[in-house]
């Protein structure tokens, strides 16, 4: 028995993903619109207000799990085998959750699945947004509420500190739409896959929810309209060459003033 169609669909778009592709918005319009079933439960309040609780499965390693199918039959057929009540609910809820919490998701049809990283959720989140018809009065009317990431610039900066090949490092909030809000990040020196490993995990784990790490450094488009506009602004990090022969690295206080990059559909501007 073949996949749902819209396990297929997810297959094609991470593997776009992968390759780095074009990725369209049509996959993030089909997945907001998919009905789902979670396990949960859904109360009425007082004056009538829904709340809807989703049960996660704790990872020993990551972010809880939810695990979610896309059929009834698929979903009933998992409350036989457990005691979990299941409710219906879209994937632009789900999506949607992306903003206040850290997750990752676990799709099912019952006989395959597919798993998508939060990190994943956010990009589809975010496309979703751009796709908006209302996409540039969005971008005019919303005001810029900037996440935190105070614990995320020191611990880069920590990092770069101990690290001989980078020479500097550039980090700046991302928003489009005014309600994406994501973080650059631009080394100058030796990105080596490990460096590229380590700033993932920290931009994993010490982003706030509903936002997540770009990475400026490589060359191509995105370095071109992004990366090379951070560079016009102070760095977090910079280590003279000249001063780390004789050991001494210049250190920055690493808490300076993190640009913004403002980008909307004609364009970006620092």
């Amino acid at each position: 028995m073949s996949p749902h169609p819209l396990l297929i669909a997810t297959h094609a778009w991470l593997e776009a993903e992968r390759l780095g592709w074009h990725l369209g918005f049509d996959f993030p319009i089909r997945f907001a619109a998919q009905r789902f079933w979670v396990a949960g439960h859904q109360r009425v309040g007082v004056r009538g207000t829904d709340t809807l609780s989703l049960h996660a499965e704790t990872q020993p390693d990551g972010f809880p799990k939810l695990r979610v199918y896309v059929t009834a039959e698929a979903a009933e057929n998992a409350s036989a085998t457990a005691a979990n009540s299941f409710v219906s609910c879209a994937g632009a809820v789900l999506l949607g959750l992306t903003r206040c919490r850290k997750f990752d998701l676990s799709v099912t049809d019952g006989r395959h699945g597919t798993a998508l990283s939060y990190e994943t959720l956010h990009l589809i989140r975010s496309s979703l947004l751009l796709a908006s018809q209302n996409a540039r009065a969005n971008t005019a009317d919303q005001r810029i509420g900037l996440p935190d990431i105070r614990a995320f610039c020191t611990e880069v900066h920590r990092y770069c500190s101990m690290q001989p090949d980078i020479r500097q490092c550039w980090i700046c909030h991302v928003v489009s739409l005014g309600s994406i809000h994501n973080v650059g990040l631009v080394v100058e020196g030796a990105m080596t896959i490990g460096h590229r490993d380590h700033f993932a995990h920290l931009g994993r784990h010490l982003l706030p929810p509903g936002s997540s790490l770009l990475d400026l450094s490589p060359s191509g488009s995105f370095d071109e309209h992004l990366g090379l506009r951070l560079r016009e602004h102070r760095p977090l990090y910079t280590s003279d060459e000249s001063q780390g022969r004789r050991g001494a690295l210049e250190q920055r206080p690493p808490q300076p003033r993190v640009p913004i990059v403002v980008l909307n559909l004609l364009g970006d501007k620092g």
